[in-house]
């Protein structure tokens, strides 16, 4: 199934550093379905300026932050390593099994 969606934005509607909770989850053989989560976000490490801005502007930083040519050419050096965020509790909502 394919779904389609046509939506434009006002500049304070988009979270520019955030990503979508996950609200879909298989227990059993059923999916779940997080309805509490749907609009939630998190943030995560992104730079506050465009790439363009970014390639533009001198930093000592930038080999962490640039895009490696292609992934063989990456040393673990170049890379800046975070942990991973911590999404906050999720409420999960049980959806019953449609008819077979």
């Amino acid at each position: 199934m394919t779904c389609q969606a046509r939506s434009s934005y006002l500049a304070d509607e988009v979270l520019w550093g955030h990503r979508f909770l996950s609200v879909l989850s298989l227990e059993d053989g059923f999916y779940e379905v997080d309805y509490n989560s749907f609009h939630r976000t998190f943030e995560v490490s992104t730079p506050n300026c465009s790439s363009r801005q970014l390639s533009l502007t001198p930093s000592p930083f930038r080999p962490l932050l640039a895009l490696a040519p292609s992934p063989d050419s990456l040393q673990p050096s170049d890379c800046l390593v975070l942990p991973p965020p911590t999404p906050p509790k999720r409420t999960v909502t049980t959806l019953s099994s449609a008819s077979r």
